[in-house]
């Protein structure tokens, strides 16, 4: 059987139906008819979430939407506790049916309401080294730990960063780990004594048991065999020591820190080795080398790509290439949006596709092209990587795409007048696209389940 596109349909729906709404939302210069229109989306996508025929993808839709509202009802108030406090509540909501990722977005949130303090970050930090792994107060404490310690660029917000940074691996929480690595990519003299600080450790781990049986016993880390807590140890050494080399005014030696990182990384099995990988390639797309320099290191991602083919590794790969490429940076990002949306629909492919998709649409929404003038095209890159997730779940793909979309949906109505009638149109195509993705439904699922069936 054919696998039904009912799922690819409503993901679209919901892309074009929360553009539809941003737009709609820009146009209206009434603040109680703001309310009343993020009031109504919300309504909208609780009821779509609640659906006694919804399906997993249908559900994620449904709250998607959820979300959405609570931020443009966050938009309509004067402080910052409000603005930011209302939406993170409404995702720690929205966790209990969703994604992981909703904590930490609520994590984000909470620190942005909260007035800035290394204090608060120390303290929440020390929450996450004791936080199980799969525990969700310790992705929501990372988060927003990783907010504070970005605002507050010092020694003491190194030293912080390199801990979350470290933990994040472990526990497998991309939005502290990215929030982290943050902080110490900007180069900083100051940050190099922290890093020192973690380099040492992670050797003398390396050499005496001991130590790491005592860092094992950490609840993040409790389980963890010797053998792997000793290749962990030297994969954190390594990260370390490029971190260090990145902040400093040799080039060459951030260079050579960062290939000897790549081929401790290819040396190592899993999981040292794909961590040491990412390490590799990101560092080498944050060294950032030039001319033929640059297209030749690129090339480091080969080796690397067939030693730990993982969706990280990808994703890494792919930062590589955004940031080495000779080409202007829409072109960069079209091009290898372009690869990422042929893998994502691919059966043995889509894991390492959206990886890519993601970093292109992160990109997208951070990156300089916040400013470049064809949104049209960027939204078409936004919502062909989106629809994936219908093909094949993927959460950071989900939320890099809500990101990048609501980037240039708003920069196209800063650019020209917000007309309510281009998004009453957008919404009627939402409405046909659900109505599609019904009958799709029905044709391959009697009873109405939007249900992905092979």
């Amino acid at each position: 059987m054919t696998r039904s596109l009912a799922p690819v349909l409503v993901v679209a729906a919901a892309f074009v139906s929360g553009g539809a709404a941003v737009l709609g939302f820009s146009a209206l210069d009434d603040v109680l008819v703001q309310v009343l229109v993020a009031v109504a989306v919300a309504a909208a996508g609780a009821g779509v979430a609640l659906l006694p025929a919804a399906d997993g993808v249908t559900r994620a839709a449904g709250t998607a939407q959820v979300a959405v509202a609570a931020g443009l009802l966050g938009g309509t108030a004067d402080t910052d506790p409000v603005r930011y406090g209302l939406p993170a509540l409404v995702l720690l909501a929205l966790a209990a049916t969703g994604p992981r990722l909703w904590v930490s977005g609520a994590g984000v949130l909470i620190a942005l309401a909260l007035p800035d303090s290394l204090v608060l970050a120390a303290a929440l930090t020390l929450v996450v080294v004791f936080a199980p792994e799969r525990a969700w107060w310790g992705d929501l404490a990372g988060a927003a730990a990783g907010v504070a310690v970005l605002a507050q660029p010092s020694v003491a917000a190194a030293a912080i960063a390199a801990v979350l940074l470290m933990t994040a691996a472990v526990r497998r929480d991309l939005v502290t780990g990215l929030l982290a690595a943050a902080v110490l990519a900007v180069p900083e003299p100051a940050h190099v004594w922290p890093l020192a600080a973690v380099v040492v450790v992670a050797l003398v781990a390396i050499r005496v048991p001991g130590v790491r049986a005592a860092v094992t016993r950490l609840p993040a880390l409790r389980g963890t065999r010797s053998a792997h807590a000793a290749a962990g140890a030297a994969a954190v050494a390594a990260s370390g020591l490029v971190a260090i080399a990145l902040q400093l005014p040799s080039g060459l030696f951030a260079l050579a820190a960062v290939l000897l990182a790549g081929a401790l990384g290819h040396w190592l099995p899993v999981p040292a080795g794909p961590a040491l990988a990412v390490v590799a390639l990101v560092g080498l797309g944050v060294a950032k080398p030039f001319g033929a320099l640059a297209l030749l290191v690129a090339l480091a991602a080969v080796p690397l790509l067939r030693r730990h083919p993982t969706p990280p590794v990808f994703a890494a790969a792919a930062f590589l290439a955004l940031r080495v490429l000779p080409l202007d940076p829409l072109v960069a990002v079209l091009l290898t949006g372009a690869v990422a949306a042929v893998l994502a629909f691919g059966a043995k492919t889509a894991p390492a596709g959206q990886a890519v998709g993601a970093v292109v649409l992160g990109a997208v929404a951070w990156g300089p092209l916040a400013d470049v003038r064809p949104e049209a095209v960027v939204l078409v890159l936004v919502l062909v990587l989106g629809v994936s997730i219908g093909w094949r779940p993927s959460a950071p793909l989900a939320v890099t795409a809500a990101l990048a979309g609501y980037v240039a949906v708003t920069v196209a109505a800063s650019l020209t007048t917000a007309d309510l009638a281009v998004a009453s149109a957008l919404a009627v195509a939402a409405g046909a696209l659900a109505v599609a993705a019904f009958f799709t439904a029905r044709r391959h699922a009697p009873g109405g389940s939007l249900a992905q069936r092979a």
